[in-house]
């Protein structure tokens, strides 16, 4: 007989006169069970603590109502609260839009004012020339007051253009008729809106100086001349941004054109008056 082998390999016989042959050998192991049974022994059992209830039914409809209802009162909020912007923003712009035309009435006939004052000035009728300046700057005070509360509109340009019309009506009073110069507390006014003023003042002081000439009397546009020079070497000193001079530098150039013309027509008078003068007195020597 042979020797046994390990459990699980085959076991060979050999019998005399036999050719050997392997037979399997069993080792008294139970038999092999299903191979679903082998990997998950548990399947067939079912235990009570495994059983789960099935989950809970869900209302698709009546989630999608009370989402649809919190989105409706979050709108009705939206609604009124844009409502109450709507009136606030209204009120607003109605109250700029009242001042926009208050304050462009007022700037027309400050305009109007100060052209008529330097009309006056220049004709002689000082008197008269100071009183339209005056009601001008009342004017002008009484609209700063109304649009107090509105300095978008108090500060815009058409408010400017008046008070330099009306710095413009004072100065070129004062130049003509020898009086003092007042100054931007003496007329309230903004510093770009004065120093505009008073350049576009020192250019007034040209139709002067033509009237002087042709009076014959060119000493008096002289004077004047000197006085356009001294505005323009004031205005030519103030260097700052545009921003804040409004517009100077524009202004201050076109001063600078006029200064020059006037300067060539006075002299000319003056060597016309001096060759009159030599004249006179070589006829008066011959009589």
């Amino acid at each position: 007989m042979g020797k046994a082998v390990p459990t699980g390999r085959a076991l060979k016989v050999q019998v005399k006169g036999r050719p050997e042959r392997s037979a399997p050998v069993r080792t008294g192991a139970a038999k092999s069970k299903p191979q679903s049974a082998q990997r998950h022994p548990q399947a067939s059992r079912v235990h009570a603590h495994e059983v789960q209830d099935p989950p809970a039914t869900r209302m698709p409809g009546r989630s999608n109502a009370l989402h649809s209802q919190s989105r409706s009162a979050k709108a009705n909020g939206y609604a009124a609260r844009l409502l109450e912007i709507r009136g606030l923003s209204m009120s607003a712009l109605e109250g700029m839009h009242i001042a926009r035309e208050l304050g462009l009435q007022a700037s027309r006939s400050i305009i109007q004012l100060s052209s008529q004052a330097i009309r006056a000035a220049h004709r002689g009728e000082f008197d008269s020339a100071r009183e339209l300046v005056h009601d001008a700057g009342v004017l002008l005070a009484k609209a700063g007051e109304k649009l107090e509360s509105q300095p978008v509109i108090r500060y815009s340009g058409f408010m400017h253009d008046g008070e330099k019309e009306y710095v413009e009506a004072a100065v070129t009073t004062a130049f003509v008729s020898g009086g003092r110069i007042p100054d931007l507390r003496d007329l309230s006014v903004s510093p770009s809106a004065y120093v505009n003023g008073l350049a576009e003042a020192a250019s007034e002081l040209r139709r002067s100086a033509l009237d002087a000439m042709r009076r014959s009397d060119p000493a008096r546009a002289d004077e004047l001349l000197s006085y356009m020079d001294e505005a323009m070497g004031v205005v030519e000193t103030i260097d700052f941004p545009e921003a804040v001079t409004g517009g100077l530098r524009r202004t201050t150039d076109a001063l600078r054109g006029v200064v020059e013309r006037t300067r060539g027509d006075v002299t000319a008078a003056l060597r016309q008056q001096s060759l009159e003068n030599r004249l006179r007195a070589i006829e008066s020597r011959s009589q």
